[in-house]
């Protein structure tokens, strides 16, 4: 009897609750993502597991597509955390500045009302260091940790991706090696040291940079008779060799064959070893040897040579607009690959470093879509169709129309999105599927997710998702651009 009354007391109350306006609450679900899914109650997200329990519960704005690191970001009111797939909280939701350092799991946060950095692992939550005024990069395999004054770099430390101190120094250490570190103090004064400090070369104000085990460097000698410019490499015996000019001179290559410009005529050559010249500053373009030949380019043609200076092959070509070939490439140049697009005639060709044609394939000339993703060229068929081009063999493994592309990290990999009639859709181009869309075109906005798993889109009827990488929307995404996120 008692059960029965309360029975009838729960639904009287529940009818009450309907009649008087207040709905019950509906839960939406979301894509499974590896036995986790985000679900939202009452406008916030929280987590669900496998068998439908709350691992988080739902008091977050939006959580970002999980990776296989086994975290995603969350918001909450503008604020950034970070949850575990177990639902554990690693990094508080109360981070004003949040930026991941790439395939490290490491993130630089900044948190509300604190006023210090901090290099956190996104997985436990550890702060590896912290401090104020410091900011953290990535650079060869290492974090950067920069402490700033008013506008310089005071301090640096070098840091493994446990946190440990490899190398520290006052000013900003541009380059750091195995056993060698290139420092700038606040005067913009350069220096070579080693790991105990030792000063192994000093003075240079312009560039010196490290390269297997060498240290190139230029600068500049008062004299008399006016500036001589010291173009030279350094050796760990303390060996030198210099090429010295009365023109601003630097390296801008550091394998031999250097490729080097010189300020008399502002011409390019190359030098040996011993600053030599073995390919005497005759170009007016040049740079690195890839595969044994280089790119040059003497009155207005480009052509390839051989590290002796002879013509490879006979194509010569112009390239009207070569600033665009620079415009957006995302890792390598495409002029450092071993397939190069050259324009014949009123076509675009691919070639080797041999001068051949790889295949029959023609392009359009118009390179203000030319760019590059890791080997991956982008160019335009004759028939205006969005191709990606292996810029190691010359395969042409997509071809779509598209009238824009887009490309940013996602897991592993960079994401290729191209926007067809209006819409972005996202393609896959790495796998045996390459040229199948991983999501069909459906969205007017794309982005990078500050996670850097997945995409983030803007939906054509104003709302906003987030797509993990297999094209499944798996939660409500953050507003547009969000101050302060990109």
């Amino acid at each position: 009897m008692k059960k029965t009354l309360y029975t009838v007391a729960i639904s009287l109350t529940l009818c009450f609750m309907v009649l008087c306006g207040v709905a019950l609450a509906e839960r939406q679900v979301y894509a499974d993502q590896g036995g986790v899914c985000v679900f939202v109650k009452n406008g916030k997200a929280g987590l669900l597991d496998a068998e439908d329990r709350v691992l988080l519960d739902a008091e977050y704005d939006n959580i970002e597509p999980f990776g296989s690191d086994d975290y995603a970001v969350v918001r909450l009111d503008g604020l950034k955390g970070v949850v575990l797939r177990n639902g554990t909280v690693s990094i508080p939701c109360r981070a004003t500045y949040f930026k991941r350092l790439e395939n490290t799991g490491l993130a630089e946060v900044e948190y509300e009302g604190d006023g210090s950095s901090h290099l956190v692992e996104m997985k436990t939550g550890r702060v590896l260091h912290e401090g104020n005024r410091y900011s953290y990069s990535l650079k060869d395999g290492l974090i950067y940790a920069m402490k700033y004054g008013f506008l310089d770099v005071i301090c640096t430390e070098i840091l493994d991706f446990d946190g440990h101190e490899l190398f520290s120094a006052d000013g900003s250490v541009y380059e750091f090696s195995e056993d060698l570190a290139v420092v700038v103090d606040t005067e913009r004064v350069a220096r070579l040291v080693d790991l105990q400090g030792n000063v192994l070369l000093e003075g240079m104000r312009n560039d010196l940079h490290i390269s297997g085990g060498k240290a190139f460097y230029n600068w500049a000698e008062d004299t008399p008779e006016g500036e001589l410019w010291h173009c030279g490499i350094w050796r760990k015996d303390g060996a030198q060799t210099e090429l010295i000019t009365d023109s601003y001179t630097r390296f801008e290559s550091y394998s031999a064959p250097y490729c080097v410009h010189t300020g008399d005529g502002d011409r390019i050559g190359y030098v040996n070893d011993d600053c030599q010249w073995v390919i005497p500053p005759i170009y007016s373009d040049g740079y690195p040897f890839v595969d044994g030949a280089a790119v040059v380019c003497e009155e207005g043609k480009y052509r390839l040579i051989d590290e002796q200076g002879n013509q490879v092959g006979d194509t010569q070509w112009t390239w009207d607009n070569l600033n665009a070939l620079f415009a957006a490439f995302y890792d390598n140049s495409p002029l450092e690959m071993p397939v190069l697009p050259v324009d014949v005639g009123d076509v675009t060709r691919l070639i080797n470093r041999r001068g051949e044609l790889v295949n029959e394939e023609a392009f359009q000339t118009e390179f203000n879509e030319l760019s590059s993703i890791n080997r991956w060229l982008v160019l335009e068929d004759l028939e205006g169709r969005f191709c990606l081009v292996d810029g190691t063999d010359g395969e042409v493994p997509l071809r779509v129309d598209a009238d824009s592309w887009r490309a940013f990290p996602s897991g592993d990999a960079y994401a290729l999105w191209l926007r067809t009639d209006g819409l972005w859709g996202w393609m896959d181009y790495l796998s045996e599927n390459a040229g199948q869309w991983i999501v069909d075109p459906c969205a007017v906005e794309v982005d990078h997710t500050l996670s850097g798993n997945g995409a983030w889109a803007l939906l054509p009827d104003e709302n906003t998702v987030y797509f993990n990488g297999t094209g499944k929307i798996v939660g409500p995404g953050h507003e547009y651009y969000i101050e302060g996120d990109w």
